[in-house]
């Protein structure tokens, strides 16, 4: 009985973690959506502050943005260095885009 009990606990406890990571994942898709727009739209300032953190955080996605940000000295100072650390992180991560960017 209490063995049934522990399996039937540990099912409720995975599921809620996946149930949490979806959440997050669906908000940090959200986030980079909203940068996406900010950048195709010029709005640079905006597009940097959402990228920023999430790039820090590791999220290839943006880190490859922030780079092409970097590159073009687009809402930040041109640093072809910096760009080059960024997309090599978001390529490592399997990003093709940044693996292109990369040469």
């Amino acid at each position: 009985m209490w063995q049934l009990l522990k399996w039937v606990l540990l099912s409720y406890l995975f599921t809620f973690v996946l149930s949490a990571q979806s959440v997050a994942d669906m908000l940090s898709d959200a986030k980079l959506l909203d940068a996406k727009r900010a950048y195709s739209t010029g709005d640079f300032e905006r597009a940097e502050k959402l990228v920023r953190h999430m790039a820090e955080q590791g999220n290839g996605s943006a880190q490859n943005i922030l780079g092409v940000m970097y590159f073009y000295g687009q809402g930040v100072v041109q640093d072809f260095q910096e760009a080059a650390r960024l997309y090599l992180l978001s390529a490592t991560q399997g990003n093709a885009i940044a693996q292109n960017n990369l040469g």
